[in-house]
């Protein structure tokens, strides 16, 4: 009976010692999952890193970001593209875009990936001359980017590249891009000048919307289409130069631009949109060529300063 009953302690003890050793190691992996949690916090409350970071953004690109802000991609051919943050797959540097400061980009990488730096607050960007295409929504809502040079192998800037960049004074289009986007410098409230050059073809519906600082445009005569609320809001704009390639002013395209005050229809153009120039207030001559034959509704509403309106002859 003492030889049995000292048998069972020796068991129940054993099965107190696993449950005990188990026991033990959950409270290692809570503990840890803790200390793991608690670093990705410190990183997107006070936007900080802790240590140096990297991976792959490309079939043969690398990206690494420092503690000292610096994100930079290295490598041959094309960056992955990536979704906007309200879904889908975010950049791998997504955890730290509060923190970044400066972005490089190295000789060698062909394309930036569709929302790849999206919302960063970074202040510069290097773009290499290896560069040909910069994805939708590249540099969306970059508030803090103040100047872009854009190389020459561009051929393609895409919806929304520069959408939001608020703080963004100077850019230029390369003379190899054919269309301007949907809403690509939509929201560039400080962008004071850009020169479209004569590559391109079409602008896109809202493809300046707001830009506040905007004091003149010219449209070459290599556009053929401008599409709804192009400049819409452009405050500051002044001067608006059509070319003869275009034929048409889309419902919208120059509304609230509230200085502009004077505007000339070449003889190409044969339909002026809808509110195209409603609530220019301070617009005082209008001039309209002979090929006009449709001015849409209200196209001219709450222009209260006209003071003369020229129609060409044989459109009388």
């Amino acid at each position: 009976m003492e030889t049995q009953s000292r048998s069972k302690i020796k068991n129940i003890l054993k099965f107190l010692a696993i449950v005990l050793s188990g026991i033990g190691l959950v409270a290692l992996l809570v503990v840890g999952v803790f200390f793991v949690r608690n670093e990705t916090i410190i990183k997107d409350d006070k936007s900080v890193v802790l240590a140096d970071v990297s991976g792959t953004c490309g079939n043969n690109l690398t990206w690494t970001f420092t503690d000292e802000g610096v994100l930079t991609i290295s490598g041959t051919g094309d960056m992955y593209n990536y979704k906007k943050n309200t879904g889908g797959q975010y950049a791998p540097w997504y955890d730290y875009t509060n923190s970044i400061s400066r972005i490089i980009i190295n000789y060698g990488v062909t394309s930036i990936g569709n929302y790849a730096f999206s919302s960063c607050r970074e202040t510069s960007i290097t773009i290499p001359g290896t560069v040909t295409r910069i994805g939708d929504g590249a540099f969306y809502c970059c508030f803090r980017l103040a100047r872009v040079n854009i190389p020459s192998a561009v051929t393609y800037i895409g919806a929304s590249a520069f959408e939001g960049c608020r703080g963004l004074i100077s850019t230029n289009i390369p003379n190899g891009i054919s269309i301007i986007k949907n809403k690509t410098f939509s929201n560039c409230v400080a962008l004071s000048t850009i020169t479209i050059p004569n590559s391109v073809t079409d602008i896109e519906n809202e493809a300046f919307t707001e830009c506040r600082e905007l004091l003149s445009i010219t449209i070459p005569n290599s556009v053929t289409s401008i599409g709804q609320y192009a400049f819409m809001g452009c405050v500051k704009l002044k001067v608006a130069r059509i070319g003869s390639g275009l034929t048409e002013i889309k419902p919208y395209s120059f509304n609230g631009c509230v200085q502009l005050t004077s505007i000339e229809f070449p003889d190409n153009i044969t339909k002026i949109g809808a509110f195209s120039f409603s609530s220019c207030y301070n617009l005082k001559t209008i001039s309209i060529g002979k090929g006009v034959n449709e001015i849409g509704s209200l196209a001219f509403y709450d222009c209260t300063n006209v003071e003369s309106i020229t129609v060409d002859d044989e459109n009388v």
